[in-house]
C-alpha cells in the first residue's frame, strides 16, 4: 500500500496536488492573495463591464431589428443577466416556416460578423428542426416556429427579466389608423 500525504478539509481527496497540514497556512495565504488580486482586477475592470453591457445590449437590439426586417414575428429581447450567469441577453423570434428561420439566422449571422466582429460557427444541432439557436456568448438568439415557442415557453421561464424596448415596436401599428 502506498502512503499518501494527509490532506486538509479544503482539498478534495481525489486530487494529485495534495497539501500536508504544514502547508495549509501557506495555501490559505496564497488563496487570500489570489482573492485580493481577483478583487483588484474586478474593481479595475468595472468600467469595462459597463462597456461590455452596452455592447451586448446594442448587439441584441441590432439582431432584433434584423429579424424584424426579415419579417420575424413576436420579437422579444430579454435582459437575462439577473437570472443566469452565462449570458446577458436573449433574443426570441417567431418565424412561420423553416426557410424563413434559415433566412433570419443567415441575416443575423452576417450582421453579427460584419457590424460587431462576432463570428458564429453553427453546430448541426443548433439549427435542426423548428428551433434554431445562435449562441454569441453574451447574447443568445432563439428562432422558433410558433408551436415550438409555445411548447418551450421561454417567456414564462424568464418572466422576471426586463424586456428591452425595441425601436420598431410601435411602428407596425402607426399606419393602421391611416387606412
Amino acid at each position: 500500500m502506498i502512503a499518501r500525504p494527509r490532506t486538509s478539509a479544503l482539498v478534495p481527496a481525489g486530487r494529485s496536488d495534495f497539501l500536508r497540514r504544514s502547508d495549509l497556512g501557506r495555501a490559505v495565504h496564497i488563496s487570500s492573495t489570489k482573492t485580493l488580486a481577483v478583487a483588484d482586477a474586478e474593481a479595475s475592470s468595472s468600467n469595462q463591464d459597463f462597456e461590455d453591457e452596452d455592447d451586448s445590449r446594442q448587439l441584441a437590439i441590432a439582431l432584433a431589428i434584423e429579424a424584424d426586417q426579415v419579417k420575424g414575428k413576436d420579437i422579444l429581447v430579454l435582459n437575462v443577466m439577473p437570472q443566469i450567469y452565462w449570458s446577458r441577453y436573449f433574443v426570441l423570434v417567431s418565424v412561420l416556416s423553416r426557410p424563413q428561420k434559415d433566412a433570419v439566422m443567415a441575416r443575423m449571422k452576417d450582421l453579427a460578423l460584419e457590424k460587431f466582429n462576432r463570428p458564429w460557427e453553427k453546430s448541426p444541432m443548433s439549427q435542426s428542426g423548428a428551433w434554431a439557436v445562435m449562441d454569441l456568448g453574451d447574447v443568445v438568439v432563439h428562432v422558433f416556429t410558433p408551436d415550438e415557442r409555445e411548447y418551450y415557453d421561454l417567456e414564462t421561464v424568464y418572466q422576471e427579466c426586463e424586456q428591452v424596448e425595441l425601436p420598431f415596436e410601435g411602428e407596425r401599428f402607426l399606419g393602421a389608423d391611416e387606412w
